[in-house]
């Protein structure tokens, strides 16, 4: 029996070390990034729109929160007009904190 457990782990130990390694760093990325923090309400001003740099470009509006500028992906709101007021979901992370649009039905106020 000992014997066969030790082949084993000599014929595997490159991949389970591996999987540990590669599961490690994936545990580590979500909780840096707080994917599975707790979300608090926030408030913020929409001062433009554009469009995100990267492999999918997608509509962005620009928003001013907690006296710094930030990015959410598009409100989907007909009433979004550059200065309304955006209803957000701020969650906090070790990179910082990061805000999303709230979800309910009327994200945008005049």
């Amino acid at each position: 029996m000992w014997w066969s457990i030790q082949g084993w782990w000599a014929f595997h130990r490159t991949a389970v070390i591996g999987l540990l390694v590669a599961v490690l760093i994936g545990v580590g990325v979500v909780w840096a990034t707080g994917q599975f923090s707790s979300t608090q309400a926030a408030t913020g001003q929409i001062t433009g729109f554009g469009t995100s740099m990267g492999r999918r470009p997608q509509a962005i509006a620009l928003i001013r929160v907690d006296g710094r500028q930030a990015e959410v992906g598009d409100p989907r709101d007909s009433r979004c007009r550059i200065g309304s007021e955006i209803a957000l979901e701020r969650r906090r992370s070790l990179i910082g904190q990061r805000y999303a649009v709230a979800q309910v039905p009327e994200p945008c106020r005049a």
